[in-house]
């Protein structure tokens, strides 16, 4: 399977930024999938080109609450580029210096989560120490959000913290959504070791665990 490479789009006007980049570039509409039970995706519409060498997926994403455009087929890299110069997207620097500079509550969730989407399949050293320091931070809720962003790519680099988590934190939250993903890898087959292809199955346990 090709490597999937996923762009959040900035606020305001972001679907109608993206709608305009896909006429632009030749992409039409193939599939839409709406919220349904036990899915956290608020909204999902699927564009291709006519020659089908590129699938482009908008996602409006409920558990992170922010758009995001996923990338993947033998032209993913021409089309990521695309994007990169004509779409308003956060850029690999500035994902990681949001965490970086982040001093509030708030902008250490907004910040981490960006960092999970944005990450990659295989994990890297700054998404993975960042993710890291997301689970290990002084306040609960910035380590529920890192456990969010922790499921788009559940890497087994952390899988230890996240099982410490779930046996010890002293929120319950951040315990129950650690459970969730320790439930996942219990009842999943074997996998090869960073575990990528469970992470659409962890995403969609968190959006039913909050209903």
């Amino acid at each position: 399977m090709s490597q999937r490479i996923r762009y959040i789009i900035k606020p305001p006007g972001a679907y109608t930024a993206f709608r305009e980049f896909a006429r632009q570039h030749g992409l039409r509409i193939i599939d839409k999938v709406e919220r349904e039970p036990r899915n956290p995706i608020a909204l999902q519409e699927v564009f291709g080109n006519a020659e089908r060498t590129v699938g482009v997926h908008y996602i409006e994403d409920g558990l992170a609450e922010m758009p995001y455009i996923q990338v993947a087929g033998p032209q993913a890299e021409h089309f990521a580029r695309l994007i990169e110069a004509n779409l308003p997207v956060y850029s690999t620097d500035e994902v990681l210096e949001a965490w970086d500079s982040a001093s509030s509550i708030d902008d250490k969730i907004d910040a981490i989560l960006r960092v999970g989407l944005a990450a990659n399949t295989t994990p890297s050293p700054p998404y993975l120490e960042r993710i890291r320091a997301g689970l290990l931070d002084a306040d609960p809720e910035v380590r529920s959000a890192a456990l969010t962003a922790y499921s788009y790519h559940p890497w087994n680099e952390l899988r230890d913290v996240v099982e410490r988590i779930g046996r010890q934190d002293a929120d319950e939250d951040a315990r129950e959504r650690a459970r969730v993903i320790v439930d996942a890898w219990n009842l999943a087959p074997t996998k090869p070791d960073h575990g990528a292809d469970d992470a659409e199955d962890l995403v969609e346990e968190f959006g039913g665990s909050n209903d």
